[in-house]
């Protein structure tokens, strides 16, 4: 399986954490991933910074185009 490693930010900018994970995830399921992680009760979007986009509901990373090393924003709910 196919993985790479992403640098997770929060939506004010400061980097959380690095994670590895399949390139065949769904954005709903790294959303659920991060959300479960951070103990908070979901996530409402993914910034992908190289892509100047977010993360469309079911795509995979591979579909989006990320890549190894691409930064993420999450967008918390609130």
């Amino acid at each position: 399986m196919d993985t790479a490693i992403l640098t997770i930010k929060s939506f004010e900018g400061k980097q959380l954490m690095d994670l590895e994970v399949p390139f065949d995830i769904t954005s709903d399921e790294l959303a659920q991933l991060l959300a479960n992680y951070m103990q908070i009760e979901s996530i409402k979007g993914l910034w992908v910074d190289s892509l100047k986009r977010n993360l469309t509901k079911g795509e995979t990373l591979k579909e989006a185009g990320v890549w190894e090393g691409s930064y993420i924003t999450i967008d918390p709910t609130t």
